[in-house]
């Protein structure tokens, strides 16, 4: 997940880590939060309707 309010360094860093998990053939997703910062995911994630939080919930969820 990437926050669209965050520095470019942090996506360039996200664009990269996606490009190797799925080199490595990794089940990855990528998302964009509208209007977050990396800081701001983290410190909701305590709200149950935290979008970021859901995501990963639903991920992990995922049968593989």
């Amino acid at each position: 997940m990437y926050g669209d309010d965050n520095f470019p360094q942090i996506l360039q860093q996200s664009k990269l880590l996606l490009k190797k998990a799925r080199g490595l053939a990794l089940p990855v997703a990528y998302k964009v939060l509208k209007g977050k910062t990396h800081f701001s995911k983290i410190l909701s994630f305590a709200n149950e309707d935290c979008e970021a939080r859901n995501t990963i919930v639903e991920f992990i969820a995922q049968p593989r």
